[in-house]
């Protein structure tokens, strides 16, 4: 089937810790991509909608009532939901209101965190409670994997040193905590670089249902090139043999390694010249160990 929105939008996720620098490099790749002249929008989660906004709340200490770890997951997988797909049924069209309308417009989405952190947070063990994790899972079945995956990779010492540095500390911002929380995001990771969520051409996955709810000339090969398995993770590490990075080395290699995939693996053009400068930034990190880029073929269908 052909698509029918022309070409499809790209969807990245950048995960990590707290601490570990989410939010500013999120917003530090939303406009490096708008300068190269990409329509890139972003968003974060929690969202701007009625659930985000309790959310946001209950993690700044109200509600008390809602601080459990059960409690969480379904308030965090409901405010997924209407983050990826509510405006098909409210009308609304920005991206707070509807990710998955965005690239069906063919527009590049920046999240800042998605559903990694219910994985890992709601997951880990804490006083807030267990949860096991392939009921998190279950509860976001309708959340598509991103086109790329942003790791940032930060030691929980430095988080803490980050976070006792701001005003507000939130409800999961918890020295032993966050070790839980890196292990387990460690994990994921491992394991989505090993076995993705997603090859365009294996058996259709649930989130499929939902989308063709809303679309229903949208196929799976109206969203994800066939060639590649998703999501593509790039893992960056935010310290190196000196201690911490600076935040505009971390901001090239992200950006080098965005660059990199839209180019080689998602038809993408950025100019030439752009692409042989990411191509040395990522050599040049990975010599270090401090950038991985793990993108598998789809071998489940001639490429």
């Amino acid at each position: 089937m052909g698509s029918p929105m022309g070409r499809p939008g790209i969807f990245i996720a950048i995960e990590g810790i707290d601490g570990s620098g989410v939010s500013t490099h999120s917003y530090i790749l939303t406009e490096r991509l708008r300068h190269l002249g990409i329509d890139v929008v972003y968003t974060k989660e929690p969202s701007r909608n009625i659930i985000g906004s309790l959310l946001r709340d209950t993690l700044q200490g109200l509600h008390p009532t809602l601080k459990r770890n059960e409690v969480l997951a379904l308030l965090f997988a409901a405010d997924r939901f209407l983050h990826l797909y509510s405006c098909f049924y409210t009308g609304k069209t920005s991206a707070e209101d509807c990710i998955l309308a965005e690239l069906v417009r063919g527009r590049l989405i920046v999240s800042d965190r998605y559903k990694y952190s219910s994985f890992t947070y709601q997951a880990s063990k804490s006083p807030l409670g267990f949860v096991p994790e392939n009921w998190i899972e279950s509860l976001n079945w309708f959340a598509p994997p991103p086109h790329i995956l942003i790791y940032l990779d930060v030691p929980p010492s430095v988080a803490w040193r980050r976070i006792k540095a701001r005003s507000i500390i939130q409800l999961y911002e918890v020295p032993e905590w966050l070790k839980h929380v890196k292990q387990e995001f460690n994990r994921i990771m491992e394991r989505y670089s090993r076995e993705p969520e997603y090859c365009p051409g294996s058996k259709n996955p649930h989130w499929l249902n939902i989308i063709r709810e809303f679309l229903s000339n949208i196929g799976p090969e109206d969203l994800y090139p066939r060639g590649l398995c998703y999501p593509i993770i790039v893992h960056v590490k935010g310290v190196d043999n000196n201690g911490e990075r600076a935040v505009n080395d971390v901001a090239n290699d992200i950006e080098a390694a965005v660059i990199f995939v839209l180019t080689n693996y998602l038809s993408r053009s950025v100019g030439r010249e752009r692409a042989n400068v990411a191509k040395r930034i990522i050599e040049a990190s990975r010599k270090r160990g401090l950038l991985t880029i793990h993108a598998k073929l789809n071998k489940t269908i001639p490429t």
